[in-house]
């Protein structure tokens, strides 16, 4: 699977979406989006939507397994 596709999301739904920078109440993460709304998080959370960018950018994020 392609690295930028949210593991989870596939697991989950058996959609390929596209990573993401979204945003919940726990703060800024990497995750998947459909046109009714977040459907993943595949990432831990980060202070801004900017250092989730990055690690996103950069490859460094850790999987969060649901």
């Amino acid at each position: 699977m392609d690295v930028t596709y949210g593991l989870n999301a596939y697991k989950t739904t058996g959609q390929l979406l596209k990573l993401d920078i979204l945003q919940s109440k726990a703060g800024w993460y990497i995750g998947t989006i459909d046109h009714d709304g977040p459907v993943s998080r595949e990432s831990g959370y980060y202070k801004t939507p900017q250092a989730a960018y990055d690690a996103m950018r950069a490859g460094n994020w850790e999987q969060h397994l649901d």
